[in-house]
Protein backbone atom coordinates (compact mmCIF):
# COMPACT_ATOMS: atom_id res chain seq x y z
CA UNK A 1 0.00 0.00 0.00
CA UNK A 2 2.93 2.55 1.02
CA UNK A 3 4.15 1.68 -2.92
CA UNK A 4 0.77 2.32 -4.05
CA UNK A 5 0.64 5.91 -2.32
CA UNK A 6 4.60 6.53 -3.34
CA UNK A 7 3.30 6.37 -6.79
CA UNK A 8 0.24 8.48 -6.47
CA UNK A 9 2.15 11.45 -4.77
CA UNK A 10 4.13 11.53 -7.49
CA UNK A 11 1.21 12.09 -9.86
CA UNK A 12 -0.97 14.76 -7.42
CA UNK A 13 2.53 16.35 -7.11
CA UNK A 14 3.25 17.04 -11.36
CA UNK A 15 -0.87 17.89 -11.48
CA UNK A 16 -0.70 20.55 -8.98
CA UNK A 17 2.29 22.20 -10.19
CA UNK A 18 1.11 22.04 -13.96
CA UNK A 19 0.62 25.78 -15.43
CA UNK A 20 -3.13 25.88 -15.98
CA UNK A 21 -2.61 27.16 -19.30
CA UNK A 22 -0.11 24.51 -21.22
CA UNK A 23 -0.04 22.16 -18.65
CA UNK A 24 4.32 22.23 -18.47
CA UNK A 25 5.57 22.42 -15.38
CA UNK A 26 6.47 26.52 -14.49
CA UNK A 27 10.89 27.05 -14.89
CA UNK A 28 11.57 29.96 -12.35
CA UNK A 29 10.57 32.59 -11.77
CA UNK A 30 6.68 31.06 -11.09
CA UNK A 31 4.00 33.91 -11.35
CA UNK A 32 0.93 34.25 -9.59
CA UNK A 33 -2.38 36.27 -8.96
CA UNK A 34 -3.70 38.09 -6.32
CA UNK A 35 -5.45 35.35 -5.14
CA UNK A 36 -2.31 33.25 -4.87
CA UNK A 37 -3.16 30.66 -8.30
CA UNK A 38 0.59 30.23 -9.74
CA UNK A 39 1.18 30.63 -13.50
CA UNK A 40 4.10 30.11 -15.67
CA UNK A 41 6.10 32.93 -17.22
CA UNK A 42 5.57 32.30 -20.75
CA UNK A 43 1.42 32.11 -20.59
CA UNK A 44 1.24 34.97 -17.96
CA UNK A 45 2.65 37.54 -20.69
CA UNK A 46 -0.08 36.28 -22.86
CA UNK A 47 -2.30 36.71 -20.29
CA UNK A 48 -4.14 39.87 -19.00
CA UNK A 49 -5.86 37.65 -16.07
CA UNK A 50 -5.89 35.03 -14.05
CA UNK A 51 -7.50 31.93 -15.92
CA UNK A 52 -8.90 30.10 -13.25
CA UNK A 53 -10.76 33.24 -10.59
CA UNK A 54 -10.15 36.10 -13.00
CA UNK A 55 -8.63 37.76 -10.73
CA UNK A 56 -5.55 40.53 -11.57
CA UNK A 57 -1.95 39.39 -11.79
CA UNK A 58 0.25 39.84 -8.87
CA UNK A 59 3.91 40.80 -9.04
CA UNK A 60 5.11 38.43 -6.12
CA UNK A 61 6.40 35.29 -6.91
CA UNK A 62 5.48 32.08 -5.60
CA UNK A 63 8.18 30.83 -4.19
CA UNK A 64 7.11 27.27 -2.86
CA UNK A 65 6.11 26.68 -6.88
CA UNK A 66 9.40 27.31 -7.73
CA UNK A 67 11.35 25.43 -5.09
CA UNK A 68 8.75 22.45 -5.74
CA UNK A 69 8.91 23.01 -9.49
CA UNK A 70 13.21 22.47 -9.20
CA UNK A 71 13.20 19.87 -7.02
CA UNK A 72 10.19 17.38 -8.26
CA UNK A 73 12.57 15.14 -10.20
CA UNK A 74 14.46 14.16 -7.19
CA UNK A 75 11.36 13.68 -4.67
CA UNK A 76 9.77 11.91 -7.69
CA UNK A 77 12.86 9.10 -7.76
CA UNK A 78 13.12 9.25 -3.70
CA UNK A 79 9.37 8.28 -3.71
CA UNK A 80 9.77 6.02 -6.17
CA UNK A 81 12.96 4.11 -5.54
CA UNK A 82 13.93 3.67 -1.67
CA UNK A 83 16.92 2.43 -1.95
CA UNK A 84 18.54 4.82 -4.78
CA UNK A 85 21.35 6.78 -4.55
CA UNK A 86 19.57 10.17 -3.41
CA UNK A 87 18.00 8.55 -0.62
CA UNK A 88 21.37 7.92 0.82
CA UNK A 89 22.46 11.21 0.83
CA UNK A 90 19.81 12.13 3.58
CA UNK A 91 19.38 9.18 5.60
CA UNK A 92 21.52 7.03 7.37
CA UNK A 93 22.25 3.80 5.79
CA UNK A 94 19.78 0.84 7.20
CA UNK A 95 19.58 -2.47 5.26
CA UNK A 96 16.30 -2.78 6.81
CA UNK A 97 13.46 -1.60 9.23
CA UNK A 98 13.10 -4.03 12.06
CA UNK A 99 9.39 -3.33 14.20
CA UNK A 100 11.20 -3.34 17.72
CA UNK A 101 8.01 -3.27 19.63
CA UNK A 102 8.00 -6.31 22.67
CA UNK A 103 11.28 -8.35 23.19
CA UNK A 104 11.82 -9.79 19.46
CA UNK A 105 8.97 -11.70 19.63
CA UNK A 106 7.05 -11.14 16.31
CA UNK A 107 9.23 -8.26 14.92
CA UNK A 108 9.17 -7.77 11.51
CA UNK A 109 11.76 -6.98 8.97
CA UNK A 110 11.12 -4.85 5.43
CA UNK A 111 13.37 -5.68 2.87
CA UNK A 112 13.24 -2.30 0.64
CA UNK A 113 15.42 -4.17 -2.11
CA UNK A 114 12.00 -5.57 -3.14
CA UNK A 115 10.25 -2.49 -3.66
CA UNK A 116 13.00 -0.89 -5.46
CA UNK A 117 12.47 -3.35 -8.45
CA UNK A 118 8.69 -2.44 -8.67
CA UNK A 119 7.72 -0.89 -11.39
CA UNK A 120 6.37 2.51 -10.89
CA UNK A 121 2.94 4.21 -12.74
CA UNK A 122 3.84 5.47 -15.68
CA UNK A 123 4.37 9.67 -15.94
CA UNK A 124 1.53 11.90 -15.62
CA UNK A 125 0.94 13.10 -19.29
CA UNK A 126 0.97 16.82 -19.52
CA UNK A 127 -2.81 18.63 -21.56
CA UNK A 128 -5.77 17.28 -21.20
CA UNK A 129 -7.85 14.04 -22.00
CA UNK A 130 -11.42 13.54 -23.51
CA UNK A 131 -13.68 11.58 -21.13
CA UNK A 132 -14.90 8.80 -23.33
CA UNK A 133 -17.83 7.53 -21.61
CA UNK A 134 -21.66 7.59 -23.24
CA UNK A 135 -21.86 11.57 -24.91
CA UNK A 136 -19.94 13.41 -22.45
CA UNK A 137 -18.08 15.90 -23.82
CA UNK A 138 -15.52 16.84 -21.48
CA UNK A 139 -12.19 17.91 -21.97
CA UNK A 140 -9.87 18.02 -18.23
CA UNK A 141 -6.33 17.50 -17.45
CA UNK A 142 -5.05 13.66 -16.62
CA UNK A 143 -5.44 14.08 -12.77
CA UNK A 144 -8.53 15.09 -12.63
CA UNK A 145 -10.00 12.44 -14.64
CA UNK A 146 -10.85 9.87 -11.73
CA UNK A 147 -12.60 12.28 -9.51
CA UNK A 148 -14.96 13.59 -12.61
CA UNK A 149 -15.36 9.47 -13.49
CA UNK A 150 -16.19 8.65 -9.74
CA UNK A 151 -18.57 11.77 -9.94
CA UNK A 152 -20.26 11.78 -13.19
CA UNK A 153 -20.44 7.87 -14.42
CA UNK A 154 -19.64 6.20 -11.32
CA UNK A 155 -22.12 3.19 -12.57
CA UNK A 156 -19.58 3.01 -14.98
CA UNK A 157 -16.25 2.69 -12.66
CA UNK A 158 -14.14 -0.42 -12.01
CA UNK A 159 -10.92 0.15 -9.82
CA UNK A 160 -8.75 -2.79 -8.96
CA UNK A 161 -7.01 -1.30 -6.09
CA UNK A 162 -4.60 -4.52 -6.06
CA UNK A 163 -1.00 -4.27 -7.28
CA UNK A 164 -1.48 -6.93 -10.20
CA UNK A 165 2.23 -6.71 -11.72
CA UNK A 166 2.37 -6.47 -15.13
CA UNK A 167 -0.79 -8.51 -15.96
CA UNK A 168 -4.53 -7.50 -14.95
CA UNK A 169 -7.23 -9.65 -16.40
CA UNK A 170 -11.23 -8.82 -15.83
CA UNK A 171 -13.95 -10.42 -17.02
CA UNK A 172 -17.71 -9.35 -17.82
CA UNK A 173 -21.14 -10.72 -18.54
CA UNK A 174 -22.83 -9.30 -21.16
CA UNK A 175 -26.19 -9.35 -22.98
CA UNK A 176 -25.88 -9.11 -27.28
CA UNK A 177 -28.21 -6.78 -28.35
CA UNK A 178 -28.03 -4.86 -31.75
CA UNK A 179 -27.48 -1.38 -31.19
CA UNK A 180 -26.33 -1.89 -27.92
CA UNK A 181 -22.64 0.20 -26.39
CA UNK A 182 -20.67 -0.42 -23.40
CA UNK A 183 -18.53 1.52 -22.47
CA UNK A 184 -16.29 1.52 -19.15
CA UNK A 185 -13.22 3.12 -17.07
CA UNK A 186 -10.83 0.74 -15.68
CA UNK A 187 -8.21 2.22 -13.32
CA UNK A 188 -6.16 -0.84 -12.45
CA UNK A 189 -3.86 0.93 -9.61
CA UNK A 190 -0.28 0.28 -10.66
CA UNK A 191 -0.83 0.51 -14.33
CA UNK A 192 -2.77 3.55 -14.86
CA UNK A 193 -6.92 4.68 -15.85
CA UNK A 194 -7.84 2.96 -19.47
CA UNK A 195 -11.34 3.00 -21.19
CA UNK A 196 -13.06 -0.13 -22.91
CA UNK A 197 -15.46 -0.16 -25.64
CA UNK A 198 -17.84 -2.69 -26.76
CA UNK A 199 -19.94 -1.56 -29.54
CA UNK A 200 -22.56 -3.99 -31.49
CA UNK A 201 -23.95 -1.97 -34.62
CA UNK A 202 -27.13 -2.16 -36.18
CA UNK A 203 -26.44 -4.94 -38.00
CA UNK A 204 -25.08 -6.74 -35.00
CA UNK A 205 -22.02 -6.47 -36.15
CA UNK A 206 -19.29 -6.20 -32.54
CA UNK A 207 -16.39 -3.88 -32.22
CA UNK A 208 -14.08 -3.56 -28.98
CA UNK A 209 -11.07 -1.64 -28.53
CA UNK A 210 -9.42 -0.25 -24.66
CA UNK A 211 -7.91 2.94 -24.65
CA UNK A 212 -5.29 4.59 -22.43
CA UNK A 213 -5.78 8.33 -20.74
CA UNK A 214 -2.47 8.91 -21.58
CA UNK A 215 -0.15 9.32 -24.41
CA UNK A 216 0.56 7.31 -27.43
CA UNK A 217 3.93 7.34 -26.23
CA UNK A 218 3.27 5.52 -23.05
CA UNK A 219 0.06 3.62 -24.49
CA UNK A 220 2.84 1.65 -26.64
CA UNK A 221 4.22 0.36 -23.04
CA UNK A 222 0.72 -2.08 -22.61
CA UNK A 223 -0.54 -5.12 -24.87
CA UNK A 224 -4.32 -5.92 -24.30
CA UNK A 225 -6.37 -8.35 -25.86
CA UNK A 226 -9.96 -8.71 -25.93
CA UNK A 227 -11.83 -11.82 -25.89
CA UNK A 228 -15.09 -12.54 -26.69
CA UNK A 229 -16.42 -16.46 -25.72
CA UNK A 230 -19.54 -18.49 -25.67
CA UNK A 231 -21.02 -21.56 -25.05
CA UNK A 232 -19.32 -23.19 -28.55
CA UNK A 233 -16.19 -21.07 -29.38
CA UNK A 234 -14.12 -17.81 -28.76
CA UNK A 235 -13.02 -14.71 -30.80
CA UNK A 236 -10.02 -12.44 -30.03
CA UNK A 237 -8.20 -9.48 -30.60
CA UNK A 238 -4.94 -8.08 -29.85
CA UNK A 239 -2.94 -4.73 -30.18
CA UNK A 240 -1.06 -2.22 -28.27
CA UNK A 241 -3.01 0.41 -26.18
CA UNK A 242 -3.77 3.44 -27.76
CA UNK A 243 -4.31 6.60 -26.64
CA UNK A 244 -7.63 7.75 -25.68
CA UNK A 245 -7.07 10.95 -27.27
CA UNK A 246 -8.03 9.24 -30.96
CA UNK A 247 -11.97 8.93 -31.22
CA UNK A 248 -12.81 4.92 -30.70
CA UNK A 249 -15.01 5.55 -33.63
CA UNK A 250 -11.46 5.97 -35.33
CA UNK A 251 -10.56 2.64 -34.66
CA UNK A 252 -13.81 0.98 -35.80
CA UNK A 253 -13.91 2.20 -39.05
CA UNK A 254 -10.36 1.27 -39.68
CA UNK A 255 -11.14 -2.24 -38.61
CA UNK A 256 -8.29 -1.29 -36.03
CA UNK A 257 -10.26 -3.46 -32.80
CA UNK A 258 -11.77 -6.90 -32.11
CA UNK A 259 -14.06 -6.95 -34.94
CA UNK A 260 -16.88 -10.38 -34.98
CA UNK A 261 -19.64 -10.19 -37.39
CA UNK A 262 -23.60 -10.97 -36.92
CA UNK A 263 -23.19 -14.68 -37.91
CA UNK A 264 -20.33 -15.06 -36.46
CA UNK A 265 -21.51 -13.82 -32.86
CA UNK A 266 -24.47 -16.29 -33.44
CA UNK A 267 -21.98 -19.39 -33.74
CA UNK A 268 -21.05 -18.62 -29.57
CA UNK A 269 -24.50 -19.00 -28.53
CA UNK A 270 -26.10 -22.34 -27.70
CA UNK A 271 -29.92 -22.62 -27.06
CA UNK A 272 -31.45 -19.27 -26.38
CA UNK A 273 -28.84 -18.13 -24.43
CA UNK A 274 -28.20 -14.75 -25.76
CA UNK A 275 -25.07 -13.97 -23.16
CA UNK A 276 -21.58 -13.78 -23.91
CA UNK A 277 -18.39 -13.27 -21.57
CA UNK A 278 -15.87 -10.50 -22.53
CA UNK A 279 -12.25 -10.66 -21.01
CA UNK A 280 -9.66 -8.04 -21.07
CA UNK A 281 -6.39 -8.61 -20.36
CA UNK A 282 -3.57 -5.70 -19.83
CA UNK A 283 -0.19 -6.60 -19.96
CA UNK A 284 2.92 -4.16 -19.38
CA UNK A 285 5.66 -5.03 -21.89
CA UNK A 286 9.01 -5.78 -20.44
CA UNK A 287 11.26 -2.29 -20.66
CA UNK A 288 14.54 -1.82 -18.50
CA UNK A 289 14.00 0.90 -15.75
CA UNK A 290 17.22 2.69 -15.76
CA UNK A 291 18.20 3.93 -11.84
CA UNK A 292 21.10 5.54 -12.07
Amino acid sequence: MVEILRDQWCIDLEDLLQCPICYERPKVPVLQCKRGHHICNVCKNQMAECPLCKSEFSTARNYLAEELSVKLDAIKVSLQYPTHNINKKRLPSVGSQTDARGSGVGSTTVDDSKRAKRRPLPPAPKGKFPCRLGACDVTIPHGRMIPHIRYYHNNKFYESTIPSGDIHTQIWEMVYEEGCDVDLAIRVVDMGLFFMYIKIDEHGDLFGAVQIVNTCQIGKEFEYELKVHGGRRSYSFKDYVRSCRTNPLHLFGALDCLIIRRVDMHRLFTGNDDTFTCTMTLNRLSRNVDEQ
